[in-house]
Order: C-alpha cells, then structure tokens, then sequence
C-alpha cells in the first residue's frame, strides 16, 4: 500500500513539472538545489542531480546565469516568503551530509559564481573518511558564501518528534 502511494504521489509530481499550466504558474518563481557529493571528474555513470561534476556543476551555474537566474542565499529567499515579496529566477544550493568534496571541489565553482551555498553538516560525520575534517568546516563557516546548517544523523520526521526530541 504504501509503495504504491509513493508511486502516485511521484507520478502526480512528475504529471505537474510538466503539466502547461503547473508550469506557467510556477515558472521562474524560483528553485532549491540539493546536491550531495561534488566529483572531481565525470563517473562512468554519473548522477548529475545529486552528486555532479566539477565540469557539470561549473556548466550549469554559468547556464544558470545565461538565462537570468540570481543566486541568494537562503536567508534572503525566508525574507521574501515572510514578507510575501513576489520574486522570480532565483536560485540556490544546498549541500548533504558534509562531504570532503564541498569544501575541495564545490566551493571553488560557487566562488567562481559568487553564488551562495548552504553545507548541512552532519557533526558525527566530521574527521570520517570521505568526509569533512574540521579545519575545513570551520574554513566553510568563515566563508562569506557559505551557510552551515544542522544535519540530523538518522533523518527523523521532526514533525513527529517531541518538543524535547528536538531539542536534542
């Protein structure tokens, strides 16, 4: 049952993105991306939406730019939903987990770009193979573009959890 939930709630997604009047409703209003593991080079066989290339990534920000996107941050994009201010063709970049290659491979494109970026950090992952050290997460935090937020480590539903839950 609810398997087939999720496949009806993925074709009505995959129904409205490209549904004429979703479209130019939505259209231009703005978008979030989530990526997760920024590659130095091109896999065999790449997964450009979450874990892209350096070469990709570079691409699409500057393709981003050709067709008037503008990069804010994140606390700009809460001010215009708080203030109800209409906005359009805005853009921004959310990074999972706290990956090494954020602060290797990533932040030199979203520099190049000057595009702000939001890291969310999963504290027990800092010093892992593969991940974050703390020299480099504190070297993202100081980074003018770069917004470290709170990564949970097994993905609750915070909705559900107690007030004191969260808290922890």
């Amino acid at each position: 049952m609810r398997q087939t939930l999720k496949e009806s709630l993925k074709s009505l997604a995959m129904f409205l993105s490209n549904n004429p009047l979703a479209k130019s409703y939505y259209k231009g209003q703005g978008v979030i991306f989530m990526l997760h593991d920024i590659l130095q080079d091109t896999p065999k066989t790449p997964d450009p939406y979450r874990n892209p290339s350096v070469p990709f990534l570079d691409r699409f920000l500057t393709h981003l730019k050709q067709v008037g996107y503008a990069f804010v941050d994140l606390d700009e994009i809460c001010a215009l939903l708080e203030q109800n201010k209409p906005f359009k063709n805005i853009a921004h970049f959310t990074l999972d987990d706290g990956f090494a290659s954020t602060y290797t491979n990533a932040m030199p494109v979203f520099k190049a770009h000057n595009a702000p970026f939001t890291v969310y950090i999963t504290a027990d992952y800092i010093n892992k193979p593969g991940m974050l050290n703390l020299d480099q997460a504190k070297a993202l935090a100081k980074e003018p573009l770069c917004t470290i937020g709170g990564h949970t480590k097994t993905h609750p539903r915070l909705a559900k959890l107690r007030e004191r839950e969260r808290e922890c």
